[in-house]
Parts: structure tokens; C-alpha cells; sequence
């Protein structure tokens, strides 16, 4: 493995720790981590040249297994905008955008955690788990960005899971929480 894809995975792993809930990084300027709302650079990394943010996305392309390695250069030429998963064994997985932007590359990682929170956990009203528990419907929970939509569905899945033998459809690109099937087919 190089230096460069040492580095990042160190640099994600360093993340998760800190609790971060996203990663930036950008040819041209510093590392970033963004916590508590704000994004914070990374002063001890020098800031990302193109070679070695290429080579970060490639990886990235290849670990989600979007590509095969005979067709990734072919697709990275034409890579303008992506949104996929990418799985730091025993850390976290990670969703995560790739866009141009001025001639290069920027690339967000958002922490999807490994266990998924409980309603209770995440301080939910009990309403949440009445919506979760009803016998039909569609649930869709809105806000901006960072605000735990995507935390929120995850529990209220996990909670059916644990109690109630059904088929749970979800429509996510990329899918983020991994549910293991307990009681429902997901």
C-alpha cells in the first residue's frame, strides 16, 4: 500500500476517533476534518497535490467496487461527479462524494458508524418508535445537511428489525447503515 493511501486511511481512522462527522479533502488546500459543525484543518498534513488525490479517488473507486481494475482509468478520465461507500475495515464505513471542481478534484467522506444507535440513545420522542411500529406506510424524514436523517431511518429499521416480521424497503444511493437481518427482511 503507498504512502499516500496509508496516510488517508490513518487520517480517517484519526477522524472517527475525534468523532469527526465528515473528512475533506482538496487539491491545493489542508486535510479537514468537520466537527460540531465546523471544519477544521488538518495542520500537521501538508495540503493534497494532484497526483496524490487521484490516487486516493482511484483507491476509493476500486475498495467501493464501482470499477474493475482494467476499466478504471477509462472511467476515472470521465469522472465529473460520484457518490459511493467506502469501508475502512474494523473503523467505519464511509459515505462519500467525489466532484470537479476547478480542473480537480474534491472529496467528501461523511462517518457512517458501524452500530447503528438506538431511538432511545439518539434522544428520539416516542412518537418516532409509534411512526416505526405502525403496520404500513412510507416514512420520509427531511432536513439539512448533517441534521441525522439518515441516523434517524437507521434506528427506526433497527427497531422493526429487532420486532417485527416484515420486508423493510429502503432507497439509498449509496446505502449507509448495514442492517443485518434479524426479524425482517431488509
Amino acid at each position: 500500500m503507498s504512502t499516500i493511501i496509508e496516510t488517508f486511511n490513518a487520517v480517517l481512522k484519526k477522524g472517527v476517533e475525534l468523532k469527526v462527522s465528515d473528512v475533506h479533502l482538496c487539491v491545493g488546500s489542508p486535510w479537514k476534518f468537520r466537527h460540531h459543525g465546523h471544519v477544521v484543518p488538518i495542520k500537521s498534513l501538508k495540503p493534497l497535490d494532484v497526483p496524490d488525490c487521484n490516487e486516493i479517488i482511484k483507491h476509493i473507486l476500486l475498495k467501493s467496487n464501482i470499477y474493475h481494475a482494467e476499466e478504471l482509468e477509462r472511467a476515472f478520465q470521465d469522472l465529473k461527479d460520484l457518490d459511493c461507500a467506502y469501508s475502512l475495515p474494523g473503523v467505519a464505513r464511509f459515505r462519500v462524494n467525489i466532484c470537479r471542481q476547478r480542473g480537480s478534484f474534491s472529496v467528501v467522506l461523511r462517518v457512517v458508524p458501524f452500530i447503528i444507535p438506538s431511538i432511545e440513545s439518539m434522544g428520539l420522542p416516542e412518537t418516532i418508535r409509534d411512526i416505526a411500529l405502525d403496520e404500513r406506510g412510507l416514512v420520509l424524514v427531511t432536513g439539512i445537511t448533517g441534521s441525522g436523517k439518515s441516523t434517524t431511518l437507521a434506528a427506526m429499521i433497527n427497531l422493526i428489525n429487532q420486532v417485527k416480521p416484515c420486508k423493510i424497503v429502503t432507497i439509498e444511493d449509496p446505502i449507509e447503515f448495514l442492517h443485518k437481518e434479524n426479524k425482517a427482511s431488509i
